[in-house]
């Protein structure tokens, strides 16, 4: 752990050189492009995680064009959570299957080109051939275009559209323009792409044709650190002026240091078990069972964690009528349940066997939320007390290691409910067909109540029905919740304006601000 801890220092060194001193109101960096303007305003952010490339259609890419402030959807979600419309001015279900969205009137693309209801449809219809979260989530049968009149007509009933719709795979885009949509997308933020250099640094400068108010800074820099404790250092080293998804583990030296301010909330960020089906022992109930009954949760998140994180009662958090409960820490009811499935020790070699096979599960993760190794490790722990043998291993690109099966438990931090509606994950992850159900989990139940779920408009029947499908899946221990994390940011003080979204789709705006 020493050499890790080692390693990871070098490299905030080596990362941090050259950085944009914090909070200056002269711009020496290239990525605003106000070098010798002595009234230029700039802030350099600092992340951990960074997208493939900043084509916001493709995979995750656009929660962090959204973050960058390059790219906006036609709704957005509050602080609360509610939908409310972004880009588009009034809208109405005119039947089941039809949404009618009428545009704001004036609104530009970076490069000036008008965005009517044609450049709209363009970019959805391109949302929907690359990202398979899009083709669930909106069930499109047919888009018409008229004007700044939007018409979408959907497969089936399907209410959480406009929720859907803030999921910033649907930034809208000018897709005529398709010269390095990878790295300079043509959105309608307040900042434009001005610099990428992959997984390291990602530059913007304001836009000089932003439809919706003034711009206070003149640019800004993203950099992509090692790890936290890279990020922790270059934060307080002055080189950061805000620091994102800053662990807890962390908070206590700037929660006593008038140098800082910290913006956090209570999100919806889960650190979840993801099972893989494929293998035989994830498909005996009793293991998953006996998994989860060896999980410390209050021990994870208030002690591990530093209280960065709340115990999961269930799926949800608590602050849902549908975040499910029964959670228990036994590993003596685990020791037993196993016992009396038939897993033994038959060579005393402290791991558990069945029909010649070692209870043998390997568990990946990353090392980008820092508590999850930490999770991991003493989620290996505690199996070995019941003689479950855990190998950890932490992957570069988790993403990629999931979708190719190479898991048989896989530890995330995922975010369940960005739009503020429980069909999201649900279709996502629960369902049979789900684009992020990596480990191929199926529930007929489930899968025949989420098909209600997405038709149902009624809000009360909707949470309903979602309760009771939460409710299946812990009871199959179909997936695992460990926790539920804040998301918070810590900034230098002169920062203003930067508040902390738990959706976590929003950080830089067009009124984010240095107080002089």
């Amino acid at each position: 752990m020493k050499l890790k801890k080692l390693i990871a220092v070098s490299s905030a060194l080596i990362m941090s050189l050259g950085v944009l001193t914090g909070c200056s109101s002269t711009s020496n960096s290239s990525s605003g492009g106000n070098s010798g303007n002595n009234s230029a305003k700039s802030l350099v952010f600092a992340d951990t995680q960074s997208p493939n490339n900043l084509n916001p259609h493709q995979d995750w890419n656009g929660w962090y064009v959204s973050r960058y402030g390059i790219g906006e959807t036609l709704f957005k979600s509050d602080d609360k959570l509610n939908v409310t419309p972004f880009l588009v001015d009034t809208y109405e279900s005119t039947d089941n299957t039809t949404w009618v969205f009428k545009l704001k009137d004036g609104i530009t693309f970076s490069n000036g080109n008008k965005v009517d209801a044609k450049a709209v449809k363009a970019s959805l219809e391109d949302t929907l051939k690359v990202n398979e979260r899009a083709v669930e989530l909106y069930n499109v049968d047919t888009i018409e275009a008229d004007d700044l009149t939007l018409t979408i007509k959907t497969k089936d009933a399907n209410p959480g559209l406009p929720a859907s719709l803030c999921e910033p795979m649907g930034i809208i885009v000018d897709v005529s323009d398709k010269e390095n949509s990878d790295t300079n997308p043509i959105c309608t933020g307040p900042f434009v792409a001005t610099g990428y250099k992959e997984k390291t640094q990602f530059d913007v400068a304001k836009n000089e044709n932003y439809w919706n108010g003034d711009v206070k800074l003149d640019s800004a820099t993203f950099k992509v650190l090692a790890d936290t404790s890279a990020l922790d250092m270059a934060t307080k080293s002055g080189e950061v002026d805000v620091a994102v998804s800053m662990p807890n583990t962390s908070l206590d030296d700037y929660k006593n240091d008038d140098n800082y301010t910290i913006s956090s909330n209570a999100g919806s960020r889960a650190q979840m078990l993801f099972l893989n089906y494929s293998n035989k022992f994830i498909q005996d109930k009793n293991v998953r069972e006996a998994i989860s009954l060896c999980i410390d949760r209050d021990k994870y998140n208030e002690t591990l964690n530093n209280g960065g994180s709340t115990a999961a009662k269930g799926l949800y958090p608590t602050y849902v009528s549908y975040c499910g409960s029964g959670y228990e820490f036994n590993v003596e009811k685990a020791k037993k349940l196993l016992k009396d499935a038939g897993y033994k020790d038959t060579d005393n070699d402290g791991i558990l066997e069945k029909d010649g096979e070692k209870l043998s599960l390997k568990l990946i993760t990353y090392s980008t939320k820092a508590e999850l190794p930490t999770f991991s490790e003493a989620l290996k722990s505690q199996l070995a007390e019941i003689g479950v043998e855990l190998n950890v291993q932490i992957v570069d690109n988790m993403m990629d290691e999931c979708k190719n099966g190479n898991f048989d438990i896989s530890l995330w931090s995922f975010t369940m409910l960005p739009t503020g509606d429980p069909q999201y994950f649900i279709d996502i992850a629960f369902a049979s067909s789900g684009s992020s159900n990596y480990g191929k989990y199926s529930n007929s139940e489930v899968d025949t109540l989420t098909k209600e779920l997405d038709s149902e408009f009624d809000t009360k029947k909707r949470d309903e029905l979602a309760s009771d499908i939460v409710d299946k899946v812990m009871d199959d221990y179909g997936y695992i919740a460990i926790g539920h994390a804040n998301y918070t940011y810590v900034m230098n003080k002169k920062v203003k304006n930067c508040v902390a979204n738990p959706s976590e789709y929003y950080l830089l705006d067009a009124n984010v601000d240095i107080q002089e």
